[in-house]
């Protein structure tokens, strides 16, 4: 995770290299965020034409349950191998 100086923007990546069956898969939570500030989460690495398997996708937080609560950075059900790189833009 990598966020501005001005904790206007962030970015997330994660990875999801060897899904089990049934997995229980946590929410991640966040760092560096500012907790007075909304956060609009979008995963910007879709293929074309593909739409985001994610919960978080197109959705807005605020930066204390962002760092306090989290999100899944991947579905339980994600192939193997697979990325999800996320931006968070403050509102």
């Amino acid at each position: 995770m990598y966020v501005g100086d001005q904790q206007r923007k962030a970015v997330v990546f994660g990875y999801n290299l060897h899904t089990r069956t049934n997995e229980n898969v946590l929410p991640v939570r966040l760092q560096g965020l500012d907790t007075t500030k909304r956060y609009r989460v979008t995963e910007i690495n879709l293929m074309p034409g593909a739409t985001s398997q994610l919960p978080a996708h197109n959705q807005i937080y605020s930066g204390d349950y962002l760092m306090r609560i989290g999100i899944m950075v991947s579905p339980t059900n994600a192939p193997a191998l697979t990325s999800h790189v996320l931006e968070l833009t403050a509102e």
